[in-house]
């Protein structure tokens, strides 16, 4: 029978679940949240005992351990240092959770009457042409009953638990000069949009002449910000768990 793993990839595997010096001088101190080497993420201990390394561990902490980072994967929490090989995988269960949210706010509205796309880029070659990339749109429908023209941008995130991961979480949002966040990039969408609806509508085939362009920021949970910053935000912050209650009043409500 041909052994699963290497010799090599179980070291590295050994390597990484065992308690090492902190990547990052955060990572140190004990009170902060989802560190890189808490002994959750770390569940092995390696020791030298009698000029003999010896590796110390517990079946149910172990255990503990792979729902820790089960959840800390599926969930969009992993912390990896800048570089690292699995920020690709990490980026792609992102993708997958987004396609998800997508799908499902799709499953909750009455689509009758109302054209949809999904995934509409907006860049050279894309599916609405502009000279420079700025990203897609997660969710387009257009109404020609009521001339609205809806674009939604839908994140899986998760609702922050402390005080740091909500000043992320207003980061990745809002962003932090001289980067753009992602509230910022969906309103540079909208804008195009408005001053492009000649275009949208010969992709479409429709007459958007006089057409509103309406838009929202879908996340599958409840956030943080949108209650700390509810007089500044740029669009309206909505939840799957809204759709599912309202439906398509969810969009004629805003």
């Amino acid at each position: 029978m041909t052994d699963p793993f290497s010799a090599a990839q179980f070291t590295d595997a050994i390597n990484y679940l065992s308690l090492k010096a902190a990547p990052e001088e955060d990572d140190e101190k004990p009170w902060r949240f989802n560190r890189m080497v808490s002994f959750l993420r770390k569940p092995l201990i390696i020791a030298m005992e009698n000029g003999i390394e010896t590796i110390f561990w517990g079946i149910r902490h172990l255990v503990q351990s792979i729902i820790y980072l089960s959840d800390q994967l599926h969930s969009g929490r992993f912390r990896s240092p800048e570089g690292a090989a699995v920020r690709g995988i990490l980026g792609g269960l992102a993708n997958e959770r987004g396609q998800r949210l997508v799908a499902d706010v799709l499953n909750k509205l009455d689509l009758s009457g109302l054209i949809m796309d999904k995934e509409v880029t907006i860049k050279p070659g894309g599916k609405l042409e502009n000279p420079k990339d700025i990203g897609d749109v997660d969710i387009m429908l257009i109404d020609p009953a009521s001339k609205v023209l809806y674009s939604l941008e839908c994140k899986a995130m998760s609702p922050s638990r402390n005080i740091r991961e909500m000043s992320g979480e207003l980061n990745k949002l809002f962003g932090f000069p001289p980067k753009k966040g992602w509230v910022q990039k969906h309103m540079d969408r909208h804008e195009w949009l408005e001053k492009h609806l000649a275009e949208v509508g010969a992709v479409y085939h429709q007459d958007l002449e006089g057409f509103t362009v309406r838009s929202f920021f879908v996340t599958g949970e409840q956030l943080f910000a949108p209650h700390s910053l509810s007089q500044d935000l740029q669009l309206p912050f909505v939840t799957l768990y809204d759709f599912a209650k309202k439906g398509n009043r969810v969009l004629t409500a805003h």
